[in-house]
């Protein structure tokens, strides 16, 4: 791929301002990303969708669940032992439910479309292109509006084409700001969560252990929950984040591998991914994500009636605007990885390191082991069975995502290039 760091940087350019869900500065984000698409000549698709806007009730009501149980636990404890083992038990399935990731993404998927009371809808739209277009299409006469409807379907001379390896490539085009930014919001999500554990493993030792452990430790304990958790309740969510990291760098890199892909189609056209003949690529940007992955949510919606019997990979492009280190998120909390899920992530590995020798310049991708106080598009897929991953760039300069300070002087384009090598490498493995 010829990477043009200028284009890229007027991708970041023209969408780095404030465009929260439902806000003017979304339909001008929209309006762009629709024109590029057909200024390279993708046809694009537009898939209107309307959401309840759960996520901040779900969070702040979690959160006042497990602050009220740790205060009850810390008071009724140490005079009412058996009930505090009962809490104890309460309190740790609840948290190790949240950890393992899965029961929330169940829960976020089915309340967002659901309607709730004394609850406004907000709506939002996916923005998708399709290539090869020859099948896959929305075809506003033949009334096709999913693209693998038409892969199912005779095109001409009375044959079916061969289903093809659906590749998704992901990036979310709304931002938001946040009291506190994202840098400082995870530590305190993951103290939070630290502490309940050592908590509720503290309550549960002394009665059944008969362990001697000092109340200094208890309280320090019980504080470090409290205070994390009260600060978390307070933070708000606004409309004043320019977003050029998180996510107009997404959504640049996509649109110039878009523009990448189709120059280098004849080549993909004759591609193998795991024996299965022929890709089909599907660059997607992604509406709402802020309010609860609500496009990727809805995308996976849209796709999961309609199998092809070829595997589907989904690689999503969020905050690689930064020269840092190369996050390559697999999982959603402790959820474990699938067996296809390994062999994509060990591809993506080997790719690593045949670009970096390629360019003479190490490319390590790191995979956390746990994803704790930050979702990302990938996480619907996961949670399905589907293979996908969440790229991203981490550096200082990451800590002020979701701040008004997140503005175009804060973008590398080094970031947006290594992630972009590093893609195009893999779908080129994938033959």
């Amino acid at each position: 791929m010829e990477f043009d760091p200028h284009e890229v940087l007027d991708h970041v350019k023209a969408l780095s301002f404030p465009r929260r869900t439902g806000s003017t500065g979304e339909a001008k984000a929209q309006e762009y990303i629709i024109n590029r698409f057909k200024a390279l000549g993708l046809e694009p698709r537009e898939e209107e969708f309307s959401f309840t806007p759960i996520l901040g009730l779900l969070s702040k009501g979690f959160l006042l669940i497990v602050l009220l149980s740790l205060t009850a636990l810390h008071l009724l404890s140490p005079f009412y032992p058996l009930p505090g083992i009962i809490l104890c038990l309460y309190i740790l399935i609840l948290t190790l439910g949240f950890l393992w990731g899965r029961p929330v993404v169940a829960l976020l998927g089915w309340a967002l479309f659901k309607e709730l009371p004394l609850l406004s809808k907000l709506h939002s739209k996916n923005i998708m292109a399709t290539w090869p277009p020859e099948f896959g299409m929305r075809n506003a006469e033949s009334g096709i509006s999913n693209p693998q409807s038409a892969i199912r379907n005779p095109q001409s001379e009375g044959h079916s084409p061969e289903p093809a390896t659906q590749i998704y490539i992901l990036a979310h085009y709304d931002s938001k700001s946040q009291t506190l930014p994202i840098g400082g919001r995870i530590p305190l999500v993951m103290a939070l969560f630290l502490s309940t554990l050592s908590l509720s493993a503290y309550h549960l030792l002394i009665p059944l252990a008969g362990l001697h452990v000092p109340g200094t430790v208890e309280r320090a304990i019980f504080i470090t929950a409290l205070t994390s958790g009260l600060v978390l309740l307070w933070t708000k969510t606004r409309n004043f984040s320019p977003g050029a990291i998180d996510n107009a760098s997404g959504v640049a890199v996509m649109l110039h591998l878009a523009e990448a892909i189709k120059k280098e189609v004849q080549e993909f056209k004759s591609s193998k991914v795991q024996g299965f003949k022929g890709l089909r690529f599907h660059f997607v940007a992604t509406g709402a994500e802020e309010e609860g992955l609500v496009g990727a949510f809805w995308l996976y919606k849209s796709i999961k009636g309609n199998p092809t019997g070829r595997p589907y990979y989904f690689i999503n492009l969020d905050g690689v605007g930064t020269k840092g280190r190369v996050y390559c998120t697999d999982k959603i909390g402790l959820h474990p990885s699938s067996q296809g899920q390994k062999e994509f992530l060990s591809l993506i590995r080997r790719t690593a390191e045949a670009v970096g020798g390629h360019c003479n310049v190490p490319l390590h991708v790191y995979s956390p082991p746990i994803t704790m106080g930050a979702m990302a598009d990938h996480f619907p897929f996961i949670a399905n069975g589907y293979r996908a991953v969440t790229f991203s760039t981490v550096s200082r300069r990451s800590l002020w995502v979701h701040t008004p300070w997140d503005t175009l002087e804060m973008i590398e384009v080094e970031g947006m290039e290594a992630v972009g090598r590093l893609i195009l490498g893999v779908l080129r493995l994938l033959k």
